[in-house]
C-alpha cells in the first residue's frame, strides 16, 4: 500500500471549506457496501499567497474569482501497492449561472455512480475542472469544447481507466497536438484530491472533507500606459509580454512537491519542482499575450492577461523569466524591458514596480508557479512605457482577476487573451487577434 510519504508527491492536504462541527456528533447516513458515494466537491477561487510575499490587501475579505463549468471525478481503487482507476465521470457541476464571468468558491455534493467499494480498500479520488463555455440553459447546457477543453481536450480523457499512480503523479494536462500555444492563455484548470478508506466511504466521512480543486495554472495581470509610438524610426506594431522560452505544453495534474513540505506555497522558489519542462516549439511559442498598437489615443493605456502552465526559473545570467518586449510589422524586436522579481520586496497595488536597470541581477531568475497571480503594475496606477527606465518588477496578488474588471479569459471573441476594456480614462484598445 502507498504510504502517506510517497502520496505526498502525489498530493498535499487541503482545507476543510464545510462548517461540520465535530465529527464524533455528526448525524450522517451510512452508506452499505455495494452502494454508491456519496461525497462534497469545492472548487477555490483564491491564490495560494499565505506564506509568500505578496502586494498589501486592500480588503481581507476579497477572494479571486473562478469559471469552472465542468468537472471529472476519477476514482482509484487500491490494488495490492498501487491504486488503479476504476471510474471515470461527469459530476454535472451545477454552478454554471454566472461562471462566464467569474464566481467565487462553489461546492456541490455528488454521488458516484461506481458502487465496487470494498471492505478492505482504500479510494483515492481526484478531481478535475475546466472553463468551458456553453450554449443553451444551465439545466441543460451543450458545451462548445472551448478554453480548456480547446487546448487540453475533454476532461474524461485526463485519465485513462485501468491506469495507475505513479511516484511522482497521477498524470499530466497536456495542450492537445492541434491546439496552438496562444490558446492556454484563456485556459483555466484546476484539480484536487483526496483519499477514503471504505469505512469512511460507509459512515459518510467524505461529505465532511471535500475534494477541494485548486487552479493549476500562473495567471498574469499587466498595465501600462505611454507605449512609444515610433522606436528607432521603425513603427511599433505589438508589445508583448513573453517567457525565456517556449512556454510549457505540459503541467501536473496534482502538486508535486518535497516530502519535507506540507503544502506546496511552502516551497522556496529554489526548490520548486511543480512543473513539466515542455517548451513549445512553435516560432511564437514564448509569447503569453500581446497589445497590438492602433496609433491612436487608446495606445496611451492598455492592460494585458492570461493564464500559463507553471515553469522552471531561467537559469542564463542575463535573462530573465519574463520580459515586455516591442516589434515591428516585420516581426524585428526594437526594445526590451526586463521583468524582475524580488521576494523581499514590500508593495502595494499603488506602485508601479518600475526600477533602475542593472545588468546581472538575482531578480531575474524565478518560477512561474501555479494558483499564483502575477500583477505587473495596477489598474490606477500603471506602468509608464514613456521613459528610460529600463526594467521594472512583478509580484505577487492574492486576488485573482476580481479586483481588476472583467473575467482574464475574455469573451472568447479575441482567441488567446483577455482584457479589461473600460478602465482608467482610456479604453483598453483593440488586442492583437492573431494565434501563435
Amino acid at each position: 500500500m502507498l504510504t502517506k510519504i510517497k502520496l505526498r508527491l502525489l498530493l498535499f492536504t487541503l482545507p476543510i471549506i464545510l462548517s461540520c462541527g465535530c465529527a464524533d456528533t455528526l448525524d450522517l447516513p451510512t452508506q452499505p457496501a455495494g452502494q454508491p458515494c456519496s461525497i462534497a466537491i469545492a472548487v477555490n477561487g483564491s491564490s495560494l499567497v499565505t506564506s509568500r510575499t505578496a502586494v498589501e490587501e486592500p480588503d481581507a475579505n476579497l477572494s479571486g474569482k473562478q469559471h469552472v463549468t465542468r468537472v471529472q471525478l476519477f476514482i482509484y481503487k487500491q490494488t495490492g501497492e498501487n491504486y488503479t482507476c476504476v471510474a471515470s465521470e461527469d459530476v454535472k457541476w451545477n454552478h454554471l449561472d454566472g461562471a462566464s464571468s467569474g464566481l467565487d468558491s462553489r461546492a456541490m455534493n455528488y454521488t458516484t455512480k461506481y458502487v465496487g467499494y470494498n471492505e478492505s480498500e482504500s479510494y483515492f479520488f481526484l478531481a478535475v475542472g475546466f472553463d468551458d463555455t456553453f450554449t443553451g440553459d444551465v439545466n441543460n447546457p451543450h458545451f462548445d469544447g472551448a478554453n480548456s477543453v480547446a487546448a487540453y481536450g475533454e476532461p474524461n480523457t485526463v485519465v485513462e481507466i485501468n491506469s495507475q499512480l505513479s511516484s511522482s503523479s497521477p498524470g499530466i494536462f497536456q495542450l492537445q497536438d492541434d491546439s496552438q500555444t496562444g490558446q492556454m492563455a484563456q485556459s483555466e484548470l484546476f484539480a484536487g484530491s483526496e483519499m477514503f478508506t471504505r469505512q469512511e466511504i460507509q459512515t459518510s466521512r467524505t461529505l465532511t472533507r471535500p475534494i477541494t480543486l485548486y487552479r493549476r495554472v500562473a495567471g498574469f495581470a499587466g498595465y501600462f500606459k505611454n507605449s512609444p509610438q515610433e522606436i528607432g524610426g521603425q513603427k511599433v506594431d505589438k508589445v508583448v509580454l513573453r517567457l525565456y522560452q517556449g512556454q510549457n505544453t505540459k503541467g501536473y495534474i496534482l502538486p508535486k512537491f518535497s516530502p519535507k513540505y506540507n503544502t506546496p506555497n511552502e516551497v522556496p522558489d529554489e526548490e520548486y519542482e511543480d512543473y513539466v519542462t515542455s517548451p513549445s516549439s512553435a516560432p511564437s511559442g514564448w509569447e503569453i499575450c500581446a497589445y497590438k498598437m492602433t496609433g491612436t489615443p487608446n495606445d496611451e493605456a492598455f492592460s494585458l492577461s492570461a493564464y500559463m502552465l507553471p515553469v522552471a526559473a531561467s537559469v542564463n545570467s542575463k535573462q530573465s523569466t519574463l520580459e515586455l518586449a516591442w516589434f515591428a510589422t516585420d516581426g524585428t524586436e526594437l526594445d526590451k524591458r526586463r521583468i524582475l522579481y524580488n521576494p523581499d520586496k514590500k508593495i502595494s497595488r499603488s506602485s508601479t514596480g518600475i526600477i533602475d536597470s542593472d545588468t546581472d541581477n538575482p531578480a531575474m531568475h524565478y518560477p512561474i508557479r501555479a494558483n499564483h497571480f502575477y500583477r505587473i503594475g495596477s489598474k490606477d496606477n500603471p506602468v509608464d512605457l514613456s521613459g528610460k527606465t529600463s526594467d521594472f518588477y512583478l509580484y505577487i496578488d492574492p486576488i485573482w482577476d476580481e479586483y481588476y474588471g472583467g473575467a482574464m479569459d475574455n469573451d472568447g471573441s479575441v482567441p488567446g487573451l483577455g482584457i479589461d476594456k473600460e478602465w482608467g480614462e482610456h479604453n483598453g484598445g483593440k488586442l492583437d487577434s492573431t494565434t501563435p
